[in-house]
């Protein structure tokens, strides 16, 4: 039930977790995040250097995130955690200060800098996002994929008439704030 690289949940038991939590009308806040521009700390630096960017942000999001929460590896440089709360307030707090947190970790002598993007969706019996708990997870990659959208480096809820854009391979550059390396 665990991912090897990141010793975090796998994608399979994060999926039996949120089905469990809604089945149980529990209310969640189901939120996805990445790595931004995780393709270029690979390409210029090495997939070492990439899977330690991911083992670290692992580690930074059991040491932020209640215990309560399901941390899990979606699959690459995604995440899942399921946060129960039905304070939506206290949810919304979580999520901006962890994409606030200052995000680097030194590697071979070298300290490597990176940002996350997040979006969240909200279940709850009485106030859902979607209806099954893959509409809430649907609708909180649509937030996701709207940070992404909209500049990188942020979180967003997910709201109502928000759509899912048509997918395209988003383009890259070597903006300074995508990945920096301090020597």
């Amino acid at each position: 039930i665990t991912d090897s690289l990141t010793s975090l949940y796998n994608r399979k038991h994060a999926f039996e977790c949120i089905k469990d939590a809604c089945s149980t009308d529990t209310p969640i806040s189901l939120i996805l995040l990445d790595i931004d521009d995780f393709k270029l700390i690979n390409d210029i630096n090495g997939h070492q250097v990439g899977d330690e960017a991911l083992r670290h942000l692992a580690i930074i999001m059991r040491v932020f995130f209640p215990r309560e929460a399901v941390l899990a590896r979606n699959g690459g440089d995604e995440f899942i955690i399921v946060l129960p709360t039905d304070d939506l307030a206290a949810a919304e707090r979580i999520v901006r200060d962890f994409v606030s947190l200052k995000k680097e970790f030194n590697y071979q002598q070298t300290v490597y800098h990176y940002t996350i993007s997040m979006g969240y969706a909200v279940y709850s019996a009485d106030r859902a996002d979607g209806k099954a708990p893959l509409d809430v997870l649907r609708d909180a990659d649509t937030a996701l994929y709207t940070v992404k959208l909209h500049g990188k480096n942020g979180c967003r809820r997910y709201a109502p008439g928000m759509t899912a854009a048509r997918r395209v391979q988003m383009g890259f550059s070597l903006r300074p704030r995508a990945f920096r390396v301090s020597r």
